[in-house]
């Protein structure tokens, strides 16, 4: 048993080593037969040019997406800028009336680019009537240019007299250019060479507090109708010069009041007289009635001086306090004469006496009131 057993072992090894050997020589046979040396090149081939496609795409991948986007927008050029100074030689001539100041200045601007506007494309908004002396255009001032003009005129101001004479204000110069808008082209103040003249022209009775000089843009909701816009509405570069004032000598004032109160003093010794007499009484109420006509002329007159406006001013608040009082003297002497008259039972000289007091004594506090209110406030 145990050599059938041997036997069919070696047998067994024998028939697996004549199994590999023809599976060998079927494989020699296979790779050496022309049809596989046919399909191992383009297949190796085609190989090779999938293996560089996937390389491509995976470490240079901006080839592919720089052929489906958009191009890229260019970035738009930086506007033009000019550095403008101002130098104030004159401010005179201050019309209440019509609303206007005479000034006469210099300007001047440093612009990075010699295509900027200049002298010509200036324009004052404020002005009523302007003219531009000595000016000049210089090219060619490192990247730019280089420009400067004397300007004299007329420029509008709202001048607010409601707390005459202790009113300040502040007196404003718009330019602008009107050649390019806001986006192209820009101003900027130059604080350093802007000022006010040390030997300057100054309106008497007048002291200048602060100076400055501010670059902005004036917004218009229109473009004007211009075919090369591309929005409806329009922003234009602009500079404004600022000079505030304020008033430093109140005799004007005296002037326009002292009539007023010289008619109010009037009206209190009219007040010593004897109200019990009926002629004193007559010819304290013609004297009376003319101081009373007399105040309202003032009142017109002030008003041709400093102008007519919407609101109250000290000098017609003033004016009209007077006139009030006026108005309440004779009713006093009038009820007065008639207590002494009809022999009222009282005290009438007690009275009299009290309502002469108060009757100066708070037409002296209303008015000490109205100026220090308008002092303070300015």
């Amino acid at each position: 048993m145990i050599a059938e057993h041997l036997l069919m072992g070696q047998h067994g090894l024998i028939n697996k080593r004549q199994n590999k050997r023809s599976e060998r020589s079927l494989c020699q046979q296979f790779f050496h037969k022309p049809i596989f040396h046919t399909l191992l090149y383009p297949l190796c081939g085609g190989l090779a040019v999938i293996l560089i496609l996937l390389f491509v795409s995976l470490y240079n991948p901006t080839v592919v997406a720089a052929q489906t986007s958009d191009p890229v927008q260019q970035t738009p050029a930086p506007p033009i800028r000019c550095r403008v100074a101002s130098h104030v030689m004159a401010l005179t001539d201050f019309n209440f009336a019509e609303g206007t100041f005479y000034t006469d200045f210099w300007l001047n601007g440093n612009c990075n680019n010699p295509d900027a506007p200049t002298t010509e494309g200036l324009y004052f908004l404020s002005a009523k009537n302007y003219e531009m002396r000595a000016k000049e255009t210089i090219k060619g001032v490192g990247e730019g240019n280089y420009w400067y003009a004397n300007v004299q005129g007329n420029f509008r101001h709202d001048w607010d007299l409601q707390n005459y004479p202790f009113d300040r204000h502040t007196l404003k110069i718009f330019f602008e250019t009107s050649s390019l808008d806001a986006t192209k082209f820009l101003y900027e103040p130059d604080p350093k060479h802007s000022g006010i003249h040390k030997s300057i022209l100054l309106e008497d009775g007048w002291q200048i507090t602060n100076f400055s000089i501010n670059a902005s843009a004036t917004h218009y909701d229109n473009n004007f109708g211009d075919p090369r816009a591309t929005a409806d509405t329009f922003d234009m570069a602009n500079m404004s010069i600022r000079i505030e004032i304020k008033r430093i000598s109140y005799l004007g004032f005296v002037k326009l009041v002292g009539g007023v109160y010289i008619a109010f003093s009037v009206c209190v010794v009219c007040f010593l007289l004897d109200t019990s007499s009926r002629d004193l009484y007559s010819a304290s109420l013609g004297l009376l009635v003319g101081v009373l006509f007399a105040v309202f002329v003032n009142l017109q007159v002030a008003q041709s001086t400093l102008g007519t406006t919407e609101t109250m001013t000290l000098t017609d608040k003033i004016h009209v306090v007077t006139m009030f009082y006026i108005m309440m003297g004779i009713l006093i002497q009038t009820l007065l004469l008639i207590a002494y008259e009809k022999q009222w039972k009282i005290n009438i000289k007690y009275l009299e006496y009290i309502s002469k007091i108060m009757f100066v004594l708070s037409y002296l506090l209303i008015n000490a009131g109205m100026i220090a209110i308008a002092q303070r406030v300015g």
